[in-house]
């Protein structure tokens, strides 16, 4: 057989019923897989726009999307703030002038910009619980240590 046949036979036998939560995975549909619904609101405690909260990554995460919702998510730490303007400011010391094609054609190089946070394991940050903040949790909770701030 080719793989183009043996990945029709495996979709052609995955099943999914009712609830969502039953997988049926054999060529005639007899072997039961049963996945418990985790709903990721759970592991959130109960958050209102305008609270602190710290974040702490307890888990590697498991992919680059989450990794960069993760750095999204810490770089909002009042603390990243103050050293992202820092490095703003240095890099804008840093940059030089160049004339390319022509005396009155400026090309101006900066530095590339150094990231304080990378949504590693470890990483920790406290700041305000926004609608976009609270949007963005339910996505990487599994990852995360959530706790209210005073």
């Amino acid at each position: 057989m080719t793989q183009t046949q043996d990945l029709g036979t495996i979709r052609d036998s995955i099943y999914i019923e009712g609830d969502g939560a039953t997988l049926r995975v054999a060529p005639n549909a007899s072997q039961l897989v049963k996945f418990p619904k985790v709903n990721a609101m759970t592991a959130i405690p109960d958050i209102s726009p305008g609270t602190k909260i710290n974040l702490k990554i307890v888990k590697q995460p498991t992919s680059a999307a989450a990794s960069k919702t993760l750095e999204r998510l810490l770089c909002k730490d009042p603390a990243v703030i103050a050293e992202n303007k820092r490095h703003a400011k240095i890099r804008k010391k840093a940059q030089w002038m160049s004339t390319r094609g022509g005396r009155w054609r400026v090309w101006e190089s900066r530095l590339a910009k150094q990231h304080p946070v990378s949504g590693k394991l470890g990483e920790e940050g406290t700041l305000v619980a926004s609608y976009d903040v609270i949007k963005d949790l339910p996505s990487v909770a599994r990852f995360l240590e959530i706790k209210p701030v005073g």
